[in-house]
């Protein structure tokens, strides 16, 4: 299992049916501009890798939510992924 944040919203979940896209989250901070890193308050820690976006199965993967990161944190992510995709 590895620790993700969700960043497709309602109407994606919707239509697609117990999918979602995700950025992984892992705890090796290489420092890169397009990573952002947890607070430290939070349960789980690392960097978001935002350039690493990926769609999964909720339910093949017995998706469990942890905690809900900072709105912060999230508008960070989804900032760099929109520049990503400019």
């Amino acid at each position: 299992m590895r620790p993700a944040l969700v960043v497709s919203g309602d109407k994606f979940h919707r239509i697609t049916k117990k999918r979602a896209w995700v950025c992984p989250i892992t705890r090796t901070d290489k420092d890169y501009p397009i990573h952002v890193r947890l607070d430290d308050d939070m349960d789980t820690k690392g960097v978001v890798l935002c350039d690493q976006i990926k769609t999964v199965d909720l339910e093949a993967r017995g998706f469990e939510v942890i905690e809900k990161a900072p709105g912060y944190i999230v508008c960070e992510v989804l900032d760099i992924i929109n520049g990503l995709l400019e």
